[in-house]
């Protein structure tokens, strides 16, 4: 879903699951170094929605939802997918 901000920027609604042995995966949010204008908007886990924090620990197979610039959606694949 793309999102219209008014400042010309290019954002979208995407979606990861976290793979074993990704980057993100059994890490903090906070911990993670994601670019600065992606925002983690929610994590669904086992069917159950959380609404998360710096201090929300990834887990396999979480689905994360989060807010990104359409030009950094490659890097931002990086930390959710297995090395």
């Amino acid at each position: 879903m793309d999102i219209e901000t008014g400042k010309g920027d290019d954002k979208t609604l995407i979606d990861f699951f976290i793979a074993e042995g990704a980057p993100a995966c059994k890490t903090k949010i906070v911990e993670l170094g994601l670019p600065k204008d992606v925002l983690i908007v929610l994590v669904e886990r086992k069917g159950k929605y959380v609404i998360p924090s710096g201090a929300t620990t990834l887990k396999e197979d979480d689905l994360v939802i989060l807010l990104a610039d359409k030009s950094k959606l490659e890097q931002v694949a990086k930390f959710f997918q297995a090395n």
